[in-house]
């Protein structure tokens, strides 16, 4: 029996050159199934680094790592190698017994780790995923939807609140969204973006994440916490900014903190689904597979919460070739 032809594994190529995904000839598979399915790894891209971006952007996401490198040099805050060995052991335990727990991102040795492996991989993909969004002939339903009444009669900032993301790595993708998608926004910063977070020493890399984002980005620091209600002592820097957010990002964080937000039934999600205004928009991305399932709790209770939540459907567009679980969720 002859085999069929594999698939190859480089689509994303079409996103650069503005050509529409083929999935067995056609945009939608039409098979009932819910938007949140479970994907076969095997069609997607095995490597996070395989964006095929332009040098320019390689180029700064690699000049931008040695620099925050360097600054923690200057600072005196490199690691031992024996603090690094030990770094290097939470960060795998993260992806294994820690998966749903998470770990506690203090401490230089950690900050170094995670610049060096994290800063360009999560930058590059929020960058894509966003200028999939914009661009790509197959995601024509979401731009009109997601981005369109994001950015279409701005005049001031867009807000972005990224859950979980201390270090300012996931927000390092939003810069080169600005500089190539904003451009028609006449002021500067074109993007306020505020890294929660509840591990605050992140809060010490503030300045030069703003010196490698300026002018296009301004970064705040705001302490909180995903796995408390947002009423709680610890998010009452969240509180009075998520009403004016227009744009959530939760990358790579859902997951890692599964088990204590479960345990507090998902309440901070409940509260930003009400919290939020009208025409926010939620990006969820995580860890393929493992991700869905708590991904479909927290849009359950988003929507009990607050019924104008939806749901986008993303099937049938080049996000299902990402190597990341996505979802993505409005407030009418």
């Amino acid at each position: 029996m002859t085999k069929p032809p594999r698939k190859k594994k480089h689509q994303f190529k079409a996103l650069q050159k503005n050509q529409p995904l083929q999935q067995n000839g056609r945009q939608n598979s039409g098979n009932g199934q819910h938007p949140l399915e479970k994907r076969n790894t095997k069609q997607s891209f095995c490597k996070e680094t395989s964006f095929g971006l332009s040098p320019a952007i390689q180029a700064w996401f690699e000049q931008s790592i040695h620099t925050l490198l360097d600054r923690m040099r200057q600072k005196g805050k490199i690691a031992t190698p024996e603090q690094m060995k030990k770094a290097h052991q939470m960060i795998h335990e993260l992806s294994t017994c820690s998966d749903t727990k998470g770990i506690r991102f203090t401490g230089a040795a950690l900050h170094q780790l995670y610049y060096e492996t994290k800063f360009a991989r999560r930058g590059k993909l929020l960058y894509s995923v966003l200028a999939a969004i914009i661009t790509h002939p197959s995601c024509v339903s979401l731009r009109s939807s997601v981005w369109m009444p994001l950015v279409g009669f701005s005049t001031t900032p867009l807000r972005v609140m990224s859950v979980g993301g201390g270090p300012g790595t996931d927000a390092s993708g939003l810069v080169w969204i600005a500089r190539e998608h904003l451009g028609f926004l006449k002021f500067h910063p074109k993007i306020m973006c505020y890294l929660m977070d509840n591990e605050t020493s992140w809060k010490r890399h503030e300045a030069i994440i703003n010196q490698l984002f300026a002018p296009h980005v301004q970064a705040v620091f705001t302490p909180g916490d995903v796995c408390q209600p947002i009423s709680h002592d610890k998010n009452r820097h969240v509180l009075p900014i998520a009403a004016e957010v227009d744009l959530f990002i939760f990358s790579y964080v859902c997951h890692e903190t599964s088990s204590q937000s479960c345990a507090s039934d998902l309440m901070f999600y409940r509260d930003l689904s009400q919290t939020a205004k009208p025409g926010a928009v939620f990006l969820f991305l995580d860890v393929m597979g493992h991700s869905l399932q708590h991904f479909g709790a927290i849009s359950g209770a988003m929507k009990e919460a607050c019924p104008l939540m939806q749901l986008h459907d993303i099937r049938g567009t080049i996000l299902q070739s990402f190597p990341s679980q996505i979802a993505i969720q409005c407030k009418k």
